[in-house]
């Protein structure tokens, strides 16, 4: 058709027929009044019903177009004189009814209609609303254009729309939406109150959830229609011309654009509450039928099509819910890597943006929390702030009643369904989906995470990282928890966990995943629940299946823990967990609960894991608590509150070991506890997962995997983690059996054992056996960095521990004596010399080369200690490492029924030695260095002390023993007393005895006489270098 006979058609039916008007004026005369039916050829500003409208709403309109009249004088029907409204809508009745708008349609829409329309019948008012049916498949500009300017007419009363009042009509009467007329004028003249059918549209909308199917479908038609123009919804536009124009008066005119307009500012306090309603009401229309969106359903056409996103609607051809759509897209993008136009993924975000910060948008969910709404959430109701009854929602899902903690303050519907808009808006795709959250966390956001390009899917991840930093605004932490809730009930709402797992998941957790079969279909994994995946997943890393099955991978192991890192700041991020213990959380941890809210420090995790014990032993929470534990060990920066508290410590002796899975960081925290820079608050952290993890032998993971065969092996039946140390101590002290232990569990076990030893409580055997001994014997010593194992050592050498404690002492000490790497108060007092003075010694004989240089060490700390060791070996052979071992060959031959234990076997050695019997060479040398030790401390001599230990002289004398010249006051003290007959003043046969044998010793060789070794030295070497040491060859006042 040729444009200018378009414009003559259109001339007529919406200018009005000239020809007609000057038949009717000769007819007529002058100023005779339009009669009363209104024909579409007539014109509208010359009828006298009208004229006084015309003149007060829409002199600026030109008088000769009806359309421009009509769409004026139709903006605001309520307030227009009754016969005027009857005017306009005969008018608009015969303009639909007119044959002549059928020719000019099938002119202007030629090909349209016969693709489309082609069965219509004319001049009946079918054809435009076939259409408008159609009108988004239509890319003719000039069809477009006059079915657009028609629906501007039609639109206004629903009784034009084709088939709308047939379909509704039972509706409108049952929800009393209006008086149902028919499209006879008689009853139109008749019923002058009727003047807006636009609002009865409103009103079936905004009860679309109670509509018949036959009218939902035609209200959706309707406004699939009407969705790109927002002067095609009658009832939005009136109520919110003046929000038009202040905000939108410079919006591109572009279809779709004046909606999102309204959309951004509906929380803008200059929206009116009731162009606040109609926008809502707009917007639960789109989430029935996402093609009501103009905007999202052009921008994301092609993906829905690709992904068959429609699949299983009642009518996938023309309607489709928003939610069913915006989880398929979820599900194509985040699960099966599919590409989103950017224009279609910025449509959706909008979409869910809009979603999840208007609950009146989300009908089910208005429905299933309105009683936990209208009890918790009035205020944020009433302030109709953007998110804020969502944010209250989720906030009182993770609370229960005061005196049940089975109930939740929401019903299990409305948790299902919060749940669900969850899935829906898919929060963690996109922060700037959550209005609360950004507005909270923007700060957090600029300064720390970036916000642009792809870190934006990172945005979440990383806030969740700072979440515990001191500079982080309280609201931001609120909104975050809120979100990462919801998220860690849903697996495929972690999108990093989700990629990195879901083969995982599917084939070691039979978890609900969507998958593809053979035929194409997409059908769901086995029956694992979505909240439920992630602890299979990490009951994988835990106990991993048999070697001859799939393990979890690396990647996922990592997210696995990343995950894991990020919710371990509250157990209710962990709904396994959350789930099993609630009762006991209640019962154990009432205190903790509240405090974790603010400070989501995983304080709940602690509670549980302190009095594991006295949770039921068969039980589900202590199942999980130990699971938890696990982890820890594995991962330490899953223990928020231990983190926070030794950050510095990890700075200055852990560097690098944060995040990784080995174990490695607790170990290396557990090591340097004691050490400079590290906090109280950091120690009694570590303190308090060591004494949980003395619990159980799981619990320590380094030594379970380094030892796992020899603990199956050697130490099936151990149950807490000191049972198992003390196994393998025994083993240790048995040359036989501690062959079969491999060197990484050796190596293992050297720095478990000594951190057992720093802490009494940390060998719980031990701590039981030696309880009372300890607060007896070393009251006002705390327990930590080895002092009261020592403490209880020195008890021992003075023989005042009970029997069952001493018992236990003697075996901690023989291990120790043998394996120095294990003594605890000796690696610590000593480490300097460790390093350095004996770096190059083997692990065996460091105790000896540390002895040996004890006069050259500075630290007097290290030399009290080595004293302390030598008192106690010179108390029980079995603790003289050296000596038993270069005496090994003599004992069978010259002290065959000697007992190992106490002083006995040292007396033998030394007895043969004076009495000049052939001891191998190591063996002679080792006594001969016991006894010039003796010289300088006779403490060092078990049987003399305990002998004289009361007595005079050994009082006086032991004051310069440590000075070397104990042997000359001892000489000294027995001439005096022998001069003066005095002797018999020793009270003691016994110590008689004893220091006799001391000054026997003392004159066997120069060397036992400090003194008059360095008397003579030079003559020594002059005269006597080759005479061997021993038998008092070498004394220069002894014959030889």
């Amino acid at each position: 058709m040729q444009p200018y006979i378009l414009l003559s058609i259109l001339v007529v039916l919406a200018v009005g027929d000239p020809r007609m008007e000057r038949k009717k004026a000769s007819v007529q005369g002058p100023g005779h009044p339009a009669p009363a039916s209104a024909s579409s050829s007539q014109l509208i500003a010359r009828y006298a019903s009208c004229a006084n409208d015309f003149q007060a709403r829409c002199a600026h309109a030109d008088p000769r177009n009806n359309f421009q009249v009509l769409l004026c004088l139709q903006r605001d029907t309520s307030v227009l004189e009754p016969s005027c409204h009857r005017v306009l809508w005969d008018f608009k009745k015969n303009m639909t009814l007119d044959i002549r708008l059928d020719a000019t349609l099938s002119q202007s829409c030629s090909k349209e209609v016969k693709t489309h329309c082609s069965g219509v019948a004319p001049g009946k008012g079918l054809l435009i609303g076939c259409l408008m049916d159609k009108k988004r498949e239509i890319a003719d500009s000039h069809c477009h254009s006059m079915i657009q300017r028609m629906q501007m007419i039609v639109f206004s009363d629903y009784r034009f729309i084709r088939g709308f009042a047939t379909a509704c009509k039972a509706d409108i009467a049952k929800l009393q939406c209006a008086r149902v007329e028919s499209l006879d004028s008689k009853t139109i003249r008749s019923n002058p109150e009727v003047k807006s059918q636009g609002s009865t549209i409103a009103c079936l909308e905004d009860q679309i959830d109670k509509l018949s199917e036959s009218c939902r479908k035609a209200v959706l038609k309707k406004e699939e229609a009407a969705g790109d123009d927002v002067h095609l919804d009658t009832a939005l536009f009136g109520a919110c011309k003046d929000v038009l124009t202040k905000f939108c008066a410079d919006v591109v005119q572009k279809p779709g654009k004046m909606y999102d307009c309204l959309y951004q500012h509906k929380f803008d306090p200059a929206v009116t509450s009731e162009c606040k309603h109609e926008i809502r009401r707009r917007q639960k229309v789109e989430a029935a039928d996402y093609k009501v969106d103009y905007s999202f359903a052009k921008a994301c056409n092609t993906e829905i099509q690709n992904h068959k996103c429609l699949k299983g609607t009642q009518d996938s051809t023309q309607f489709g819910k928003m939610a069913k759509i915006l989880i398929c897209l979820n599900e194509a993008y985040n699960e099966k890597g599919a590409k989103i136009s950017p224009d279609c993924m910025a449509r959706a975000m909008e979409v869910k943006e809009r979603t999840i910060g208007d609950y009146e948008l989300n009908h089910q969910l208005v429905d299933a929390c309105q009683d936990a709404v209208m009890k918790y959430c009035r205020d944020e109701m009433a302030n109709q702030k953007e998110g804020g009854v969502i944010d209250c929602l989720m906030d009182l899902r993770m609370e229960t009643e005061e005196n049940d903690v089975k109930t939740g303050k929401v019903s299990e519907e409305c948790s299902s369904e919060l749940e669900k808009l969850m899935d829906r808006v898919d929060p963690e795709s996109d922060f700037h989906i959550d209005h609360a959250l950004r507005s909270a966390c923007m700060i957090t956001i600029t300064t720390k995470c970036g916000t642009k390009g792809e870190e934006d899917s990172k945005v979440f991840s990383c806030l969740m990282e700072k979440i515990d930093d001191s500079d982080m605004p309280n609201e931001c932490r609120k909104h975050l928890f809120h979100l990462q809730y919801f998220i860690s009930r849903n697996f495929k709402l972690d999108h990093a966990l989700y990629k990195a797992c879901r083969d995982d998941a599917l084939q070691l957790c039979a978890a609900q995943i969507p998958v593809d079969s053979n035929d194409g279909e997409e059908k769901q994994g086995a029956q694992l629940p979505p909240q439920m995946t992630l602890a299979c997943l990490y009951r994988q890393e835990i106990n991993p299946s048999e070697d001859d099955h799939p393990k979890i991978t690396k990647p996922c192991k990592e997210e696995v823990f990343r995950t894991l890192r990020e919710r371990a700041i509250s157990v209710k991020l962990n709904p396994t967990i959350e789930i099993a213990c609630m009762e006991e959380m209640v019962k154990l941890c009432p205190d903790v609960i509240a405090e974790n809210d603010a400070d989501y420090e995983g304080v709940e995790f602690d509670c549980l894991q302190e009095k594991i014990d006295e949770l039921p032993e068969e039980g589900e929470c202590r199942a999980k608590i130990s699971q938890w534990t696990q982890l820890e060990a594995k991962d330490a920066t899953l223990d928020r509150s231990l983190m926070k508290a030794c950050k510095k410590a990890i700075r200055l002796y852990c560097e690098g070991l944060a995040g990784k899975t080995d174990g490695e960081l607790m170990s290396c925290l557990k090591q340097h506890k004691n050490d400079q820079g590290v906090s109280s608050q950091c120690k009694k952290k570590l303190e308090g997962f060591q004494e949980v993890e003395e619990k159980d032998k799981g619990f320590d993971y380094k030594l379970q995997k380094a030892c796992k065969e020899e603990g199956q092996a050697l130490c099936q039946d151990a149950k807490s983690r000191s049972d198992v140390l003390n196994c393998f101590a025994d083993h240790f002290r048995n040359k036989k059996t501690r062959s079969s232990i491999s060197v990484p569990c050796k190596d293992v076990l050297k720095i478990a054992l000594l951190e057992m030893n720093e802490n009494i409580k940390h060998d719980s055997g031990f701590f039981s056996a030696c309880r009372d001994d300890s607060q007896k014997l070393c009251a006002g010593i705390e327990p930590g960095e080895g002092k009261i194992i020592e403490c209880l050592r020195k008890q021992g050498t003075e023989g005042k521990l009970s029997a069952k404690c001493m018992k236990l002492l003697e075996e901690k000490e023989e291990l120790e004596m043998n394996d120095p790497e294990v003594d605890y108060a000796l690696q610590r007092s000593c480490s300097t010399a460790i390093a350095t003075t004996c770096k190059r010694v083997k692990p065996a004989a460091l105790l000896e080369c540390l002895i040996k240089n004890k006069p050259l060490l500075d630290d007097i700390i290290c030399q009290r200690l080595l004293t302390e060791r030598q008192i106690e070996a010179g108390e029980d052979f079995r603790l003289d490492s050296y000596l038993r071992e270069s005496c090994l060959k003599d004992i069978p031959k010259f002290c065959r029924d000697i007992p190992l234990k106490g002083t006995e076997m040292i007396k033998c050695l030394k007895e043969k030695f004076d009495t000049h019997k052939p001891l191998t060479p190591s063996c002679s040398k080792a006594i001969q260095q016991r006894e010039r030790q003796v010289m300088d401390n006779p403490r060092l001599d078990a049987a003399l002390y305990h002998a004289c230990k009361s007595e005079e002289v050994l009082k006086e004398c032991s004051e310069g023993g440590m000075n070397g010249d104990f042997l000359s006051c001892l000489k000294s003290f027995w001439l005096e007393k022998k001069k003066v007959k005095k002797v018999k003043d020793i009270a003691s046969t016994k110590c008689v005895k004893e220091l006799s044998r001391i000054m026997r010793e003392g004159v066997a060789d120069v060397h036992n006489d400090p003194l008059l070794f360095q008397q003579c030295a030079l003559d020594l070497h002059k005269y006597c270098a080759d005479v061997p040491f021993g038998s008092g060859k070498s004394r220069p006042d002894r014959e030889g």
